[in-house]
């Protein structure tokens, strides 16, 4: 996700420092210009571990379902693949309670493979059948 936060139109504002389960972070606002990419209503609150300047957590609007808010993040563990580090370990929590976020459901990325050769196109084609709107 954090890719989506260099696209133009992206407007950043240092929010100073704020708290998750305890421990502080770099807190990041980051909304968009009116238009600019997908979903140019979402907003995202950005945490960034100030020990490691990793991201630790992303809390943001969905705006594109009516059922789901905001949700969470957060990014427990990272590995090193062909030279860049990647999340190990996420766990996603729906809503937001900075001082006791609940339990999440967290899932591990294992196997990741890199590579610098485009994937075959045809991956992207809608399924047979599939009715887009």
């Amino acid at each position: 996700m954090p890719f989506v936060f260099a696209d133009q139109g992206t407007i950043i504002k240092d929010m100073g420092m704020g708290t998750f389960g305890g421990k502080t972070y770099h807190v990041l606002e980051v909304r968009y210009q009116a238009g600019v990419g997908y979903s140019s209503e979402d907003d995202f609150v950005v945490f960034i571990d100030p020990k490691t300047d990793r991201l630790a957590l992303i809390h943001h609007s969905v705006t594109e379902s009516p059922d789901v808010e905001r949700v969470t993040w957060v990014f427990d563990d990272w590995q090193r693949v062909s030279g860049l580090i990647i999340p190990a370990r996420m766990t996603f929590y729906s809503g937001w309670n900075p001082d006791d976020p609940g339990k999440g459901a967290s899932f591990t990325v294992e196997n990741a493979q890199l590579s610098t050769q485009a994937p075959n196109p045809a991956i992207y084609n809608p399924p047979a059948g599939a009715v887009i709107e």
